[in-house]
């Protein structure tokens, strides 16, 4: 369990002082009340609910839609609430934004700026074996971003 003794020994162990270690309270502090020892349960549901909230429609969607192809979906069955690229953005926004908060509760000291993957040629060695012939070079730079 994460405690406050925890998170400041983790945050120690990593080397990190100056600010850090003067900040420690506030970045705990995200997840308990001021001087408390433990997270509070209360601030983690508010996290969930607020969560929820966001994401309730579009998790309903991608279950019955993508993930298990419904076939009842859209025939005699009650149609689930109409969903749009808004929606879901919000949705992607909102996870990426409860994984960074709790990324930091993980890795004491730590932030997390994205959860975009870097680019990097040891990501795509992966598929070396079964799209690239042998004697492939890879390119210094892959562009996985679509084209405007």
């Amino acid at each position: 369990m994460a405690t406050r003794a925890w998170y400041e020994q983790q945050v120690r162990l990593t080397r990190h002082d100056g600010p850090e270690l003067r900040e420690l309270d506030g970045m705990f502090g995200r997840f308990a009340q001021p001087g408390a020892a433990f997270i509070d349960p209360a601030l983690v549901t508010q996290d969930i609910v607020a969560l929820r909230a966001i994401i309730v429609d579009v998790n309903a969607f991608t279950t019955k839609v993508l993930a298990h192809r419904d076939d009842s979906v859209g025939r005699s069955a009650p149609s689930l609430p109409p969903i749009t690229w808004a929606d879901l953005d919000a949705a992607i926004d909102a996870v990426g934004t409860i994984h960074k908060k709790y990324y930091s509760l993980c890795y004491p000291g730590e932030a997390l700026g994205s959860l975009t993957p870097l680019k990097t040629r040891e990501r795509t060695r992966l598929f070396d074996t079964a799209w690239m012939p042998p004697g492939f070079v890879a390119p210094h730079e892959f562009e996985f971003d679509p084209r405007p």
